[in-house]
C-alpha cells in the first residue's frame, strides 16, 4: 500500500467528490457508492414520498438497491463460469437475469429520483 497515494485519494475525495483512482473504474465507483446509499436510505428511512406508504417506498429503495447490485456483479465479472475443461466462460443467462435486475433499478430509481432524501 502506498501511503502517500493513499492520503491523496482521501483529499481528493473530500475535495471533489471522487478520486483519481475512482476514474479508473467510474461505473463501479458510482454504482457501489449509490447503492450504499440507498441502503443506508432504506434502514434510517425517516421520510418517504407523500404519494406512498411506508411499506411501498421502502419495497421500492429495496428494488433500487438490488439492482445497484447485480451491476456491481456484472461490473466485477462475477458472472463467468468454469466449463469442464476448466475453461471459464461468460454465463449469458445470468448477464440477462442481472441486467433485468438492474434496469428494473434503474427505471425505479429514474423515477423516484427527486425523492432520494431522508
Amino acid at each position: 500500500m502506498n501511503i502517500y497515494k493513499e492520503i491523496k485519494y482521501f483529499i481528493q475525495r473530500g475535495r471533489r467528490g471522487f478520486s483519481d483512482r475512482d476514474l479508473w473504474s467510474l461505473d463501479f465507483y458510482i454504482v457501489e457508492t449509490i447503492g450504499n446509499a440507498i441502503k443506508e436510505l432504506r434502514k434510517n428511512m425517516c421520510g418517504y414520498p407523500a404519494s406512498l406508504k411506508p411499506k411501498e417506498w421502502e419495497d421500492i429503495l429495496d428494488k433500487m438497491e438490488d439492482g445497484f447490485k447485480a451491476a456491481e456483479t456484472i461490473i466485477d465479472r462475477s458472472l463467468m463460469k468454469t466449463d469442464k475443461d476448466g475453461k471459464l466462460n461468460f454465463n449469458e443467462e445470468l448477464y440477462k437475469d442481472y441486467m433485468k435486475r438492474f434496469n428494473k433499478g434503474m427505471d425505479l430509481f429514474k423515477k423516484h429520483f427527486f425523492s432520494l432524501w431522508d
